[in-house]
């Protein structure tokens, strides 16, 4: 379990320091289930999650595993999404959430860099979105590893994409 100050990542959320740990007052919500009281690091707002939840959580980085991390990402690879019928495409991408890999992450966000270089076009909304969605997960756990403001992480993150 947890303790109040932690800082987690929950599911594909990102980034979230544990506010409080306790039993939540609402209806239909047995009294005896313990919830955390997550505040996101990035984009604000609440969330109220059982601590027995199914939903992936696990300790942010350690500073040095972050450092660690931005320095391997000139060497990851770029992937592409093999499929070109959008519900695969979009099952692609989400298994490349689910599989909760910063690695994975990275090689989609070069692959999609890259399409677009090579074909001289931009992303489409549905591509940038999940590109965003991407940067924001990295960026909210390299801010809460490192101790420093989202911005920051961002120009971390797109420095260490560029190399």
């Amino acid at each position: 379990m947890y303790a109040i100050g932690e800082k987690i990542i929950y599911g594909e959320q990102g980034a979230c320091e544990i506010s409080d740990v306790g039993h939540v007052a609402m209806q239909g919500i047995a009294k005896d289930r313990l919830f955390y009281t997550l505040r996101p690091l990035s984009g604000g707002g609440t969330i109220y999650a059982p601590v027995d939840s199914p939903v992936y959580m696990s300790p942010v980085m350690a500073a040095e595993e972050a450092k660690a991390f931005l320095a391997a990402i000139p060497a990851i690879e770029a992937t592409v999404c093999p499929e070109t019928k959008v519900t695969k495409a979009d099952a692609y991408y989400k298994s490349i959430f689910s599989s909760h890999s910063r690695e994975a992450l990275v090689a989609m966000l070069k692959g999609l860099a890259g399409c677009c270089t090579d074909r001289r076009h931009t992303l489409n909304l549905r591509l940038e979105r999940i590109s965003k969605r991407a940067r924001d997960f990295l960026e909210s756990e390299l801010s809460a590893a490192l101790a420093i403001s989202t911005q920051e992480a961002q120009q971390l993150l797109a420095d260490a994409m560029k190399k």
